[in-house]
């Protein structure tokens, strides 16, 4: 089973749907301003044999309104799962995790940091934490790279919660092999709960410089295990090539994997973290 555990969809009904673009993304950020609908999503995956997908709430369309994915996640159960966002700055962020949680289905939680005056281990994002851990239901993280060792503290806080780190953190990886720049993020393979989400993102930036894929992915399941790391294509925000060609860059990119290994980074592992989508 292939599942995308990291894909935006945006409504096409603006009215019961209406975007709110984030205010730290620039107003003609390209992708916020298309659509890309469930039905058009489950087109593409028939297309792709993609099996299931996570649906992770586009804060920067719709900030913490999530009521698109979860309709869509509710429409279409047997494909989709849902992962809300929400902004820990607001004081209800617990409060409004657990409603998408229980009332709306949602299978997990989405915290955002794309700002320097607003860190991982800020005083305002515990309860979040805190509240995600008594709801047994995994976080997704989105840091700043320069930000990432601020993770290992929260980690050792919460031992119970799994976390999921949005594209590896964007690591730095044009050097190659020993990989010394990403060592931030490889000292953190010591924390049994974090996993690893790569992208489309994470696959082409280990093309570039004296990187490659495969010494790259070599370098992570040696570390972390290739149970604790999850394919996620990123559409539509790596609209630059279709989603087949997603699909397609991690099928030959991740070939030298042994067949165990490269089942779970395509799904397995995702299953796991969310046994919902099993």
């Amino acid at each position: 089973m292939i599942v995308d555990t990291h894909v935006h969809v945006l409504g096409a009904d603006r009215n019961k749907y209406p975007r709110q673009l984030h205010r730290v993304i620039p107003p003609d950020f390209s992708w916020t301003q298309d659509d890309y609908s469930a039905e058009q999503l489950l087109a593409d995956m028939d297309l792709c044999g993609v099996d299931k997908a996570l649906l992770v709430q586009a804060q920067n369309a719709y900030r913490s309104d999530n009521n698109y994915v979860a309709d869509m996640a509710a429409k279409y159960p047997d494909r989709f799962k849902a992962v809300c966002v929400v902004d820990a700055r607001d004081a209800d962020a617990p409060d409004q995790l657990e409603r998408w949680v229980r009332e709306r289905g949602a299978v997990g939680g989405r915290l955002m940091f794309q700002t320097p005056e607003f860190q991982i281990d800020d005083a305002r994002v515990l309860p979040v934490f805190e509240r995600a851990q008594k709801l047994a239901v995994p976080l997704c993280i989105f840091v700043r790279w320069q930000d990432l060792p601020r993770l290992a503290g929260v980690v050792r806080r919460y031992p119970e919660l799994l976390i999921a780190l949005d594209h590896l953190g964007h690591p730095p990886l044009e050097d190659g092999t020993p990989y010394a720049c990403a060592a931030p993020l490889l000292e953190l393979a010591r924390h049994p709960r974090l996993i690893l989400k790569f992208s489309t993102t994470t696959l082409l930036a280990a093309a570039k410089g004296s990187s490659t894929v495969r010494d790259w992915f070599s370098c992570l399941v040696s570390a972390y295990g290739s149970k604790r790391l999850m394919w996620g294509s990123n559409y539509p925000m790596n609209h630059e090539h279709a989603p087949p060609g997603l699909v397609e860059l991690a099928r030959s990119g991740l070939s030298f994997l042994p067949e165990q290994d490269f089942d779970n980074l395509m799904g397995e592992t995702a299953s796991s973290v969310y046994p919902s989508l099993a």
